[in-house]
């Protein structure tokens, strides 16, 4: 019983590795990076077991799909930067070939792509390596307006769309309309990707400057008010002090007379004096050591308020 418990589980083992291997003896996936300026950079990737890299067959294929993409579409095309890479383990190999197709796409107007004429060409992917996955990434400045057939995936954060298989193409498929983006919208791209962030901000500005306001508010309730105090009546300026003094005195005091009959220190009554002089109230004279102070005329006949 154990034996045939062993043969049978040796089968089944054999059975699922043979299905595993059929299943990833063959990989394609065709990756298409569109420009804003209508071209596109081709990515043709091939995994499996006894295939075999060959650059000059894919040259071949290249030149023989542009040559029938230009009389489909009546544009002028070129394949620039054709190269291959080839990674051989054993019998299993990746192999990748890549080039820039220039004119891929029509552009209108700077602001719209268009997707799709060249596809026209009959049984195009079998002009190159036959069925596979298919990527179409779009510029970042653009968004999706229209496709089909419905991508089996669309991401649109990475702008890609993903095809598992060609089989639900048509002609003229997969037909793709992308427009600029505006820039009110990705304005509100660029909101709603920081999002958190700006409410976050929103939130502590708002909170410091409510705690801002209430802290002033009651600063402000709290301060009494300080009225100033009116001027006694009687009670001289200090300038009015000194014109009074010199008109008791006929017109002229030497300052040093000033600064006593005035109670005022020496330096306070030579900044004084030296602030009516400027404004023209009185003149100073030099006399030996001394200094005499005379009063203006048009200020020694007004009359005091």
């Amino acid at each position: 019983m154990k034996s045939y418990a062993t043969l049978f589980l040796l089968i089944f083992i054999a059975f699922q590795l043979q299905c595993q291997l059929a299943q990833g003896a063959y990989q394609l996936e065709y990756t298409i990076e569109v420009y804003a300026d209508g071209s596109a950079m081709w990515f043709i990737e091939q995994k499996g077991i006894g295939i075999q890299p060959s650059f000059e067959t894919f040259c071949q294929k290249v030149d023989l799909i542009l040559e029938k993409a230009m009389v489909k579409t009546s544009r002028n095309m070129a394949a620039k930067g054709l190269s291959m890479m080839a990674n051989l383990s054993g019998s299993y190999s990746v192999i990748r070939y890549m080039f820039l197709w220039e004119n891929f796409s029509v552009v209108v107007e700077n602001s719209c792509i268009k997707v799709g004429d060249i596809f026209e060409v009959e049984n195009f992917f079998d002009n190159l390596y036959g069925d596979g996955s298919v990527y179409i990434k779009y510029p970042q400045q653009y968004v999706v307006e229209s496709v089909s057939p419905t991508p089996h995936e669309q991401d649109n954060s990475s702008r890609i769309l993903k095809w598992y298989g060609i089989e639900d193409f048509k002609i003229g498929e997969p037909k793709i309309v992308l427009k600029e983006k505006s820039a009110a919208s990705g304005f509100l791209d660029i909101i709603s990707k920081n999002a958190i962030l700006i409410v976050s901000i929103l939130v502590i500005c708002g909170g410091s400057i409510g705690l801002y306001y209430l802290k002033f508010r009651r600063k402000k309730e709290k301060a009494p008010e300080v009225l100033e105090a009116p001027k006694p009546l009687g009670i001289e300026d200090d300038e009015e002090k000194i014109i009074n003094l010199l008109r008791s005195a006929g017109g002229s005091l030497y300052q040093s007379a000033i600064t006593e009959q005035c109670g005022f220190s020496r330096s306070k009554t030579s900044k004084l004096l030296k602030a009516m002089e400027d404004k023209g109230k009185i003149k100073r004279e030099e006399k030996g050591r001394e200094k005499i102070v005379t009063l203006l005329e048009e200020v020694k006949g007004e009359s005091l308020e």
